[in-house]
């Protein structure tokens, strides 16, 4: 995969966490028990609607709860820049895609 974005949320900083108040915990909370056993939205759930909705990010670099010191891109195709780029190679021809930033145009 090679990617070129501008606008990139960085969660996985002790800064970025602190300045937007976020309580570093809920990051790892078990999101899927949350939202279908107890009903409500999780915090990352929340915490990923308002930053798509603040329409300034193109993605967001967050820790990941599995794979500790690893991190997990989650990239808002949508609100892609003019000049992001996301391209997927498979050596197999089965799923070689680009996507441009600007146009929502996927191509082959």
């Amino acid at each position: 995969i090679k990617i070129r974005l501008g606008k990139i949320i960085d969660l996985g900083g002790k800064k970025i966490i602190k300045a937007l108040g976020i309580d570093e915990s809920e990051l790892f909370c078990p999101w899927r028990r949350i939202q279908d056993v107890e009903g409500i939205k999780a915090y990352t759930q929340i915490l990923g609607d308002f930053i798509y909705k603040s329409e300034k990010f193109e993605a967001i670099r967050y820790p990941s709860a599995r794979k500790i010191g690893k991190y997990n891109l989650a990239v808002l195709v949508d609100r892609l820049d003019r000049g992001s780029k996301i391209e997927i190679y498979d050596p197999d021809n089965k799923m070689c895609q680009i996507i441009k930033g600007g146009t929502l145009k996927l191509e082959k």
